[in-house]
């Protein structure tokens, strides 16, 4: 129902310049965490709509483990309010949407990928601005390669690790000179 839609509130406090983290301090300017600052990571910035918390969690673990898609069509709408809001995204019109890819064997077990559920619904979104140039949504500029176990439960650095060697870039050339989000 709208009600619970409007529970979910975009983050308005600083963030952290590189991942989009939601930093406690009240800094007027973005900076970097000090995970990004001890980091080199290859890509430019990230960035979340809201912090992980009710409503907002319970709409993502329903989406990925109830398959309830129609969530992911809905918090699609939702980036693209923040899509319409960051000055990193105006005029992005060579931005290309980059889902991130379940290992075959995941994909199996869920029968949809929910990242590229979430990227289907911020087109879609962004369709009702007619000036702008929509992003492209590529299924194949990256891979996963290994399987890794689920996240949840793992502290940060695990999360990291976990990860780590789990992707390869299909199709680089594809990639160059535009915006990968």
């Amino acid at each position: 129902c709208e009600a619970w839609w409007q529970q979910i509130q975009a983050w308005s406090g600083p963030v952290c310049a590189g991942w989009g983290l939601p930093l406690a301090s009240e800094q007027e300017s973005e900076t970097l965490c000090g995970v990004c600052r001890r980091g080199d990571y290859a890509f430019d910035f990230a960035r979340s709509y809201a912090v992980y918390s009710e409503p907002l969690r319970s709409a993502i673990l329903l989406l990925k483990f109830q398959r309830r898609e129609r969530l992911g069509l809905s918090l699609g709408k939702l980036l693209a309010r923040l899509w319409w809001s960051r000055k990193e995204f105006s005029g992005a019109g060579n931005a290309v949407l980059i889902p991130v890819p379940l290992h075959r064997t995941r994909q199996r077990e869920r029968g949809f990928n929910q990242a590229e559920t979430l990227a289907r619904g911020l087109v879609r979104a962004l369709k009702f601005r007619p000036n702008d140039k929509l992003p492209e949504v590529d299924r194949q500029c990256l891979c996963r390669v290994k399987p890794t176990v689920a996240q949840a439960g793992l502290s940060f650095q695990a999360r990291l690790e976990n990860v780590r060697g789990g992707f390869v870039v299909g199709w680089a050339q594809r990639g160059e000179g535009r915006v990968g989000i």
